[in-house]
């Protein structure tokens, strides 16, 4: 695979079981279902707001250049999407909380608007709407604290393997000093 002092136990994930350049593409791969399955909703349902696509199908593309180039500078964008979404996700479950703990009629009312449902006072149905809610949010935070990590550990493993490269390559430069009268009296 290479030499040693390249390619460590560092350069894997999920245990040991992935390397950091299959995550990438793991990553692309979940990217372009995600996009694909958004598309779908929003050409469906939000035909207007198909543009706030971009950002991501961008990012997407960024990172697929970044895994066939080897360049550590277009990691930067996943690394960015994924703090985002960590800040999103985790203030999703602020406010949800908040309105679970607190105020759980709001939820009870969105429930009852969203389902066509009249229910008034919490109830099974409410705890298990609000588990898939908790679900969804805490998966959604582990897998982008995850692809961070990936991401930013993908970008020092294209550092570390540009350097290396570029210290085989440079060649060696033997200077070599001439005595000093000979220097002074050529010129």
């Amino acid at each position: 695979m290479g030499s040693p002092s390249i390619y460590s136990n560092r350069d894997r994930c999920l245990r040991g079981k992935l390397h950091l350049a299959t995550a990438m593409r793991l990553f692309i791969i979940v990217g372009i279902c995600v996009l694909l399955a958004l598309s779908a909703l929003l050409f469906v349902k939000f035909r207007k707001a198909m543009f706030i696509l971009l950002i991501p199908l961008s990012v997407v593309g960024v990172t697929i250049a970044a895994v066939t180039t080897r360049n550590h500078r277009l990691v930067w964008p996943i690394i960015a999407q994924s703090c985002f979404h960590i800040g999103l996700s985790t203030y999703a479950l602020l406010i949800f909380s908040f309105y679970f703990f607190i105020k759980p009629l709001y939820i009870l009312m969105i429930t009852n608007w969203m389902f066509k449902t009249m229910y008034s006072e919490k109830n099974a149905v409410f705890y298990g709407e609000s588990a898939t809610v908790y679900a969804f949010l805490f998966t959604f935070l582990f897998y982008n604290l995850w692809q961070a990590r990936v991401s930013f550990a993908y970008r020092n493993y294209l550092l570390r393997e540009a350097n290396f490269a570029s210290s085989i390559q440079k060649p060696t430069v033997v200077v070599v000093n001439k005595p000093i009268e000979y220097a002074s009296s050529h010129y």
